[in-house]
């Protein structure tokens, strides 16, 4: 990815944590954006002609791993999931900057693999 470094990316992912509303729904754009439907799975509440529809669940498949933000009663709940032919082997509840790491790793290398998602993430990091 030329001059981008997965520090970088990872860099980028934890920049603005701070309003995590916002930061999930970004994020759940972003990341539909650089895989597609197929890998990104976004749950919300409320009907679908409502016009504010808060983000519920964000699940994004890599193949190999799972990784999924869920909003509970208690906040955000962030799952890391090992999957083999699709079956899931062991899940683990993880921290928000665990998650964003496991994250950051898993875009790098689909991003090696894809130029489309490769210019999504550059994209991506050039944003302000």
């Amino acid at each position: 990815m030329g001059e981008w470094s997965f520090e970088t990316l990872a860099a980028s992912l934890r920049a603005d944590v701070t309003d995590l509303k916002t930061f999930h729904e970004v994020l759940a754009q972003k990341l539909e954006q650089a895989l597609g439907q197929g890998a990104v799975e976004i749950k919300r509440s409320g009907f679908r002609w409502q016009a504010d529809r808060p983000l519920t669940k964000l699940s994004v498949n890599f193949g190999d791993v799972r990784l999924e933000a869920e909003k509970t009663s208690l906040g955000m709940s962030y799952k890391q999931t090992k999957l083999v032919r699709g079956i899931a082997l062991k899940s683990d509840i993880v921290s928000l900057e665990t998650w964003l790491d496991s994250l950051s790793k898993a875009l790098w290398a689909h991003a090696a693999a894809n130029q489309a998602t490769r210019q999504v993430l550059e994209n991506f990091l050039l944003d302000d």
